[in-house]
């Protein structure tokens, strides 16, 4: 047996099993300060992330996106690194609506690639309408729809789909 304290050994292991931890050294985060716990220079929206429109407010202290009459299209986009979506690619999104009142319309998520002559395509995942934490997937096909709003190119877009409060 070595004396103790060992200064000068060697081991060799194999790990077989890591079960609950999985690695992976893939990017998981894809928008900067995706849960907005910093403000910008004013306070008036997360850091890199920009109004869409009227009628949305930033609470720092709550680290949430208040929409007030947002009307159809409002709402808030990634303003940091650009987002360039991969075909083939899936990306996993959650995020939480709460304090939505009854009727009126509801909030998408979009996904936008570069742009490509006067138009830039995007993909959109349904329509959520209920309190609660959303998760679903979005899957990068290479068939997307065209949209012609070329400056939110590469970001990912929060939208009112209606006159939308919550």
């Amino acid at each position: 047996t070595p004396g103790l304290p060992m200064t000068d050994w060697s081991l060799k292991a194999k790990i077989v099993s890591a079960w609950p931890n999985v690695f992976s050294d893939q990017q998981t985060e894809f928008a900067q300060n995706g849960d907005f716990s910093s403000p910008n220079s004013d306070g008036t929206m997360p850091q890199y992330w920009t109004k869409k429109g009227s009628g949305t407010t930033y609470s720092n202290s709550g680290r949430f996106i208040n929409f007030s009459s947002v009307p159809s299209f409002g709402g808030f986009y990634s303003s940091g690194t650009d987002f360039v979506p991969v075909v083939g690619q899936t990306y996993k999104v959650s995020f939480k609506l709460s304090n939505r009142p009854s009727g009126g319309g509801g909030i998408k998520l979009r996904m936008t690639g570069p742009q490509s002559g006067s138009n830039i395509p995007y993909w959109d995942s349904a329509v959520f309408t209920a309190n609660g934490i959303h998760s679903f997937n979005i899957t990068i096909s290479s068939s997307a729809s065209v949209w012609s709003a070329t400056s939110y190119a590469k970001k990912i877009l929060f939208l009112a789909s209606g006159a939308f409060t919550g």
